[in-house]
């Protein structure tokens, strides 16, 4: 079975808070610090998906876009959303 792959929402942020203390408890990457669920929630919205199998979230990932000012090495506009 594949997973959904969804847009996280905010009743989805313990089973990552979850996700993320066993991996820091695991020790699978080094140094790993779980998130603050509050970051975790201003996080919410395109950029931040949901891997869902069979009702349970599986797995995350999450991305935000930052404007640099003078310091980018790409030309504004190189990017534009895609529809």
């Amino acid at each position: 079975m594949k997973p959904l792959i969804r847009t996280c929402e905010h009743n989805d942020i313990q089973a990552i808070c979850d996700m993320e203390k066993q991996w820091a408890q695991d020790e699978i990457t080094y140094g790993y610090v779980p998130d603050n669920p509050i970051e975790l929630i201003e996080s919410l919205g395109a950029y931040f998906l949901v891997a869902e199998l069979e009702g349970k979230i599986v797995g995350y990932i999450r991305g935000k876009i930052e404007t640099s000012k003078d310091n980018s090495i790409m030309p504004d506009g190189i990017f534009t959303d895609a529809q």
